[in-house]
C-alpha cells in the first residue's frame, strides 16, 4: 500500500468513524429484520436484525461489515452492540405472534466479562423473554476460545437465551467449534445456497451439514435462499431452516408489524372458512336427509323407486269387485274358489 493509499485509507475511517459517532449520538440507526423461516413447522421461527440508517428507505452509506470494522477499530463496537441488543428487544416486544429476535455479537462483546449481566439488564427493562432473544457468533469470535467467553455464552445459554454459529462452511470455521462453544443452530453461508443449482459439491456439502446437525440435536438455517430451485434443494438437503428474498426482505419496524396483521388476517380468514368435523357433517346430512319431504311417494334426494306389484293400475275398463282385493277370511284359511 502507497502513502497515498494509507492517507486515504485513514481519512476514510475518520470519516466514519464521525459518521458512527454521531449515529450513536442522536439515535440515527435503525434495525430492519429479516424473517428465518422454519421447514419444518411452515412458519417464521425468528427475525435477524440488521443495522441501518436513518427511516427505512435509507442504508448506511458503507457495508454494514466495513461499519462494524470502523466500530472494533474505534472502541465503539461495545457500544454499539449494546444499542442494537436494546432496540432489539424493544422492538420485539411488540411483535404480536412472539416471535423470538436474533442479534449478531462481536468478539469485543464477549470479552466484556459483564456482557451476560448487561444481556440480563437489558431483558429485565424491556420485558422480553430471554426464550425471544437469540444471539448469532460471527466467525471471529470463534478464534478467542477463552474460558471467559464460553463462561459467557454458557451463563446466556442457561437463561434460554439460544445461540447459533454464524457464516458456518466459511472462514476459520471448524468442526471443532461445534464441540467448543454450546450451540442450538448453525448457519450456513450463503455461498452454498447460491452455488447449489449448479455445483453438486455444493449440494452435497449442505446435505453433510444438515446430517451432522441432526445428529447433534441442533438446527441448520440456509442463508441466501432466493429462487425456489434453491428452496427445493435446501429442503432435499435436509436443512431445517431457510432465510432469504424469497420469504422476506428486511424491513423496519412498521413493516414487520404490517406483514404479521396480514398473516393473522390470513389465518382468521381460513379458521372462519373451515367446514365441521366430517363425521358430525355426515350425520348431520343422515338426520336432515330423513326428514326431507316426501313428494308422490318418492324422496327428493334419493332415486325413484321401481312400483311395487299392488301399485300397478289396472286394465282399463276392469271394473274392482268390493271395492278392491277381498280381504282374508278371520280364521286364516286360503279362500274357496268362486262358484261354478
Amino acid at each position: 500500500m502507497t502513502i497515498e493509499d494509507d492517507f486515504a485509507q485513514r481519512q476514510r475511517t475518520e470519516r466514519l468513524s464521525a459518521f458512527l459517532r454521531l449515529g450513536l449520538q442522536d439515535e440515527l440507526f435503525r434495525l430492519h429484520y429479516q424473517d428465518i423461516h422454519s421447514l419444518v413447522q411452515g412458519r417464521t421461527a425468528a427475525r435477524e436484525a440488521l443495522l441501518r440508517w436513518g427511516g427505512c428507505d435509507q442504508a448506511i452509506p458503507c457495508d454494514v461489515q466495513t461499519l462494524f470494522e470502523v466500530a472494533e477499530a474505534t472502541g465503539r463496537i461495545v457500544e454499539l452492540g449494546r444499542k442494537i441488543i436494546d432496540w432489539a428487544c424493544r422492538d420485539a416486544v411488540g411483535w404480536p405472534d412472539h416471535c423470538p429476535v436474533s442479534v449478531n455479537l462481536s468478539p469485543h462483546q464477549l470479552l466484556a466479562g459483564d456482557f451476560a449481566a448487561q444481556t440480563f439488564d437489558t431483558l429485565a427493562r424491556t420485558g422480553l423473554p430471554a426464550e425471544r432473544l437469540q444471539f448469532e457468533i460471527t466467525e471471529t469470535a470463534t478464534l478467542i476460545p477463552t474460558r471467559e467467553v464460553v463462561e459467557q455464552l454458557r451463563l446466556l445459554r442457561n437463561a434460554g437465551i439460544q445461540l447459533s454459529l454464524d457464516d458456518f462452511g466459511t472462514g476459520y470455521s471448524s468442526l471443532k467449534n461445534l464441540q467448543r462453544f454450546p450451540v442450538d443452530a448453525i448457519k450456513l453461508d450463503r455461498c452454498f445456497a447460491a452455488h447449489a443449482p449448479y455445483d453438486h459439491k455444493s449440494r452435497e456439502i449442505m446435505a453433510a451439514a444438515a446430517a451432522l446437525a441432526e445428529s447433534l440435536g441442533i438446527a441448520i438455517v440456509v442463508e441466501g435462499v432466493e429462487t425456489r430451485e434453491q428452496l427445493d434443494l435446501a429442503r432435499a438437503a435436509g436443512c431445517t431452516h431457510v432465510q432469504g428474498f424469497l420469504f422476506s426482505r428486511p424491513r423496519c419496524q412498521d413493516g414487520v408489524l404490517d406483514d404479521i396483521a396480514r398473516e393473522q388476517a390470513r389465518k382468521e380468514a381460513i379458521r372462519s372458512a373451515e367446514i365441521v368435523d366430517p363425521d358430525a357433517l355426515r350425520q348431520n346430512w343422515r338426520i336432515s336427509a330423513e326428514a326431507k319431504v316426501v313428494v308422490g311417494g318418492f324422496r327428493r334426494d334419493a332415486p325413484p323407486r321401481a312400483p311395487a306389484a299392488n301399485d300397478r293400475p289396472h286394465r282399463s275398463g276392469a271394473k274392482k269387485r268390493g271395492g278392491g282385493r277381498r280381504p282374508p277370511p278371520p280364521d286364516g284359511s286360503a279362500p274357496s274358489p268362486p262358484a261354478g
